[in-house]
């Protein structure tokens, strides 16, 4: 589940059960031709949504290996697993912009699902892109860096539906670009 190319093409990194009906997810990676399946982590907490690097040197990944989902870091190999911040607060849904300096992420931080932003050694405070009381998921950077896509339910009188929107990537310009699709509901944006 929730598939993603290492940055040369030649590795798939994913999340799944080790074992049949247990809800343990892990990550693992496979190389394209369906050969050295690779377990990333072990551990009795749920791993999941990892996401390389632009280097493919790093991945990062939520976890709930110490209490609440949070954001960590690892290596591409597994090994130095790192928190990269400390909180009560849900961080999820990580994924490195294209020069490898930042890490977007939704959190509710704010009291709402928000996009937010942090260096990619998790330094610094988070930055709040979207800033609403909607609720705002899955961001993803454009190939250049200068745009972000999400999910968001913001402006729409149903909380279980959605749009997605577009955004610079300093949280201006917000623009539902799905609005006209009449009972729809969108998910997953890529870029």
């Amino acid at each position: 589940m929730a598939p993603s190319f290492s940055p040369d093409g030649n590795t798939v990194i994913f999340m799944d059960f080790p074992e049949e009906g247990t809800e343990n997810f892990e990550i693992y990676t496979i190389d394209i031709s369906g050969s050295n399946l690779a377990r990333l982590t072990d551990n009795p907490a749920r791993d999941y949504f990892p996401r390389y690097s632009p280097d493919g040197k790093t991945v990062v990944f939520s976890s709930e290996r110490d209490g609440n989902i949070q954001l960590y870091t690892m290596e591409s190999s597994g090994q130095n697993v790192k928190r990269l911040m400390n909180n009560k607060f849900t961080d999820n849904i990580g994924s490195f912009s294209p020069d490898g300096l930042n890490i977007i992420f939704n959190s509710d931080r704010g009291g709402s699902s928000d996009i937010y932003t942090i260096s990619s050694d998790g330094s610094g405070e988070p930055k709040n892109l979207t800033n609403n009381s909607a609720g705002n998921y899955e961001a993803c950077y454009s190939p250049d860096g200068s745009m972000i896509a999400y999910r968001s339910n913001k402006g729409l009188s149903d909380d279980m539906s959605y749009d997605i929107f577009v955004m610079s990537s300093d949280g201006s310009n917000q623009v539902d670009i799905t609005q006209t699709l009449k009972d729809t509901n969108e998910f997953n944006p890529s870029w």
